[in-house]
């Protein structure tokens, strides 16, 4: 198998044909998710929605349980120890057997050419659609048996099918009702398939109601159980997957989270989703109902500095390393300080300071800090200190007390700016335009907790490396510098790709007033609030919920917002946090951040957490 020259190129898992090649880059902390859900008996047997923007990992999930992988994992267990031990805590495999096969269904865009409303009721676009789905269903089903027998297209009738249960009364599309062959099944499946094709394409009506259809009574009838090839059973219970729900049309996606709670399906269904077709209630809602079916959120973690996804990414950077053609290990060819020769950035950045210094009122009271923080010789560590002080007196101006009496002492100047000197090394670098997205941390911040960005941004740097490395084969690490433009640029095409999404310019339009904002509440003397990346609304701070007595994400005045904002966050362009507690007892705030990628084009420092209370109208005026 050929390596690639840029592994971290290869972004997505339908790019990765490769089984072999698939598990050598996949990494199972995703799986702690599922873990959660089985630990909590919640996994098995129960409908569960996967969802997340995109990138962070669903499809990938979804394969590990296909049934050419799971066959791969158990016949070369160690090899792949880790994955192997997390599909036995999960009890898909036992020993070196499989006992639970996904059987994967992508869903097409097809699906939408049937809410034709001049050929179609809603009841028969609903029943066309189900029927469609429970079809494909079969043959999704069948491909999976076929791969774990490794059966051909010919060997179908050596597939038994045998019904155990009074359940196969309940079916509809005249599904065999009796013992037969896979080879029937796949006839029955083929010929209903291409008479619905039809009928979608069709301008005549006669017989469409052939296709009455109301559940989707084939997932019970597909008991991984009642199919025998020679005489054995292939695995206890198959786990159905439909990826790419998103795809559905809102109708579409409404009828089939309808027909999974009210038929309280007996089998383990994922539907995996980006966030597109949500509805603002669904996205926005704080305090959510109970609902009756599973939902895994693959893009929360339990901080935005979470520690899963950090140890996540950096397995999956040693693994794609290793497998690279050059001889390149990103992680360790990032430099993580900055050696470059700034000497005139930081006289003048120290000199601007105190100068900012000499306006405060107080300025009597830090005379003698000011002689000690000139008298320092090392212009990196006296810039650094001239903006410590700066920010220790703005700050002090800002809180009322008695005027000081006698100046600070010159030896009080390490206890005094012990803090300031921490929230100094935030901000300076961008202050003073030095490098300040570099090494290690930075890389891992910027990927905002996304897996496909992490890659986006590796794949870049790796290239920078791959490139350096043919001029300076003795010495391809790159510097601060280096590693600061190339995060820039991607963060320029992240930014530019925007107008191709839906709302693109009304977005681009609003995000960047939105960065405005959060530069001039981050860039102040004083820094108090440290970096502003977010802002937070509820229905308490400057709403007209007493008037209206309706929350402000459903207030039809605030529509064009609310639309713009499920749209940023569907496409991870804003992280929202829904549940921030501040203020009040109890009182809850939904916070928008800004996507870290975001934050490099406006020049923002990458620290998260800093956020202002927003009334909504303050929020509509960046529309």
């Amino acid at each position: 198998m050929d390596r690639p020259s840029n592994p971290f190129a290869l972004r997505t898992t339908e790019n990765i044909d490769s089984d072999e090649l698939f598990l050598k880059l996949f990494s199972t902390e995703p799986m702690r998710k599922l873990q959660k859900q089985n630990d909590e008996s919640k996994l098995w047997h129960f409908v569960t929605f996967i969802q997340s923007p995109p990138g962070f990992g669903k499809t990938s999930l979804l394969r590990i349980f296909h049934p050419t992988v799971l066959k791969k994992i158990v016949s070369h267990n160690k090899d792949m120890r880790d994955v192997f031990e997390a599909l036995n805590k999960l009890g898909v495999k036992d020993k070196n057997k499989i006992k639970r096969c996904g059987v994967y269904l992508l869903t097409r865009s097809d699906y939408a050419l049937i809410e034709d409303e001049e050929m179609y009721s809603k009841a028969e676009q609903t029943s066309l659609f189900l029927a469609l789905l429970n079809v494909r269903f079969v043959i999704a089903t069948i491909k999976s048996l076929m791969k774990l027998t490794g059966a051909g297209p010919d060997d179908l009738y050596k597939i038994a099918y045998t019904p155990q249960d009074a359940n196969i009364l309940d079916a509809e599309l005249d599904f065999p009702r009796t013992k037969c062959s896979c080879k029937d099944l796949l006839d029955w499946a083929s010929e209903k398939e291409k008479a619905i094709y039809k009928a979608i394409n069709s301008f005549e009506r006669e017989g469409n109601n052939v296709f009455s259809c109301s559940s989707l009574f084939v997932l019970p009838l597909m008991n991984a159980q009642w199919f025998s090839y020679t005489g054995n059973t292939l695995c206890e219970e198959f786990i159905f997957q439909l990826d790419d729900a998103h795809k559905l049309t809102k109708g579409q996606r409404s009828t089939l989270e309808k027909v999974c709670v009210e038929t309280r399906l007996n089998v383990t269904f994922w539907i995996a989703e980006r966030l597109d077709n949500l509805v603002s209630s669904e996205l926005l809602e704080t305090d959510k109902q109970e609902r009756d079916y599973q939902v895994i959120e693959l893009d929360k973690y339990k901080d935005n500095k979470s520690t899963e996804f950090e140890k996540m990414v950096k397995l999956i950077a040693n693994r794609r390393s290793t497998y690279a053609m050059a001889d390149i290990d990103l992680m360790m060819l990032l430099a993580n300080s900055d050696e470059g020769e700034w000497e005139q950035k930081y006289r003048a950045g120290a000199q601007k300071y105190l100068q900012k210094l000499a306006s405060n009122p107080e300025i009597r009271s830090y005379e003698n800090l000011i002689k000690a923080v000139e008298s320092i010789t090392d212009v990196k560590e006296r810039a650094y200190n001239a903006r410590a002080l700066l920010m220790f007196a703005n700050r002090k101006s800002e809180v009322i007390e008695t005027m000081r009496l006698f100046p600070y002492e010159p030896d009080e100047i390490n206890s005094l700016l012990a803090e300031t000197l921490k929230a100094t090394e935030e901000i300076l670098p961008a202050e003073l335009g030095l490098p300040k997205y570099y090494g290690e941390k930075s890389l891992i911040n910027v990927a905002n907790v996304n897996v496909e960005q992490f890659l986006d941004f590796s794949s870049a740097l790796f290239s920078r490396i791959t490139a350096k490395k043919i001029t300076s084969p003795t010495d391809y690490s790159l510097t601060a510098k280096e590693q600061d433009e190339v995060i820039r640029d991607k963060a320029a095409e992240y930014f530019a790709r925007i107008e191709k999404m839906p709302y693109g310019d009304e977005m681009k339009v609003f995000l960047l007033r939105m960065m405005d904002f959060c530069k001039k509440q981050t860039f102040t003397d004083s820094y108090s609030y440290r970096t502003v990346s977010g802002f937070a609304v509820n229905d308490d701070f400057g709403t007209r919920r007493q008037k209206k007595n309706v929350p402000w994400h459903k207030d039809p005045d605030n529509a064009q917002l609310i639309e713009l904002l499920r749209t940023c966050v569907a496409y991870n362009l804003l992280t929202l946090r829904p549940d921030e507690l501040q203020g009040k007892k109890g009182q809850l705030w939904s916070v928008f951040y800004l996507n870290r990628a975001l934050c490099v084009y406006a020049g923002i420092p990458l620290n998260y957490g800093g956020w202002r209370k927003l009334k909504v109208d303050q929020i509509k005026s960046w529309l």
